[in-house]
C-alpha cells in the first residue's frame, strides 16, 4: 500500500471499510508524518465547523 493512500484515507475515515480502518490505525502507530497530517486535518475541520456563517446582503 502506498503512503499516499493513507493520506487520502485521513481525509474521510468514515468512508473506510472496517479492514481499511484497521490498516489506517496500524499505519498511524508507526508513522509520525501521518499522525501530524491527521492532527492538522482535525484542526481544519474543527475550525470550519466553528466558523460563523455570514449571510450575504440582498444586494450581493
Amino acid at each position: 500500500m502506498s503512503h499516499q493512500s493513507f493520506e487520502i484515507w485521513l481525509l474521510d475515515p468514515g468512508a473506510l471499510s472496517p479492514d481499511q480502518s484497521v490498516q489506517l490505525q496500524q499505519h498511524l502507530k508507526d508513522c509520525p508524518a501521518c499522525r501530524q497530517t491527521q492532527s492538522a486535518w482535525s484542526e481544519v475541520q474543527r475550525l470550519l465547523v466553528s466558523a460563523p456563517v455570514r449571510i450575504a446582503p440582498p444586494e450581493f
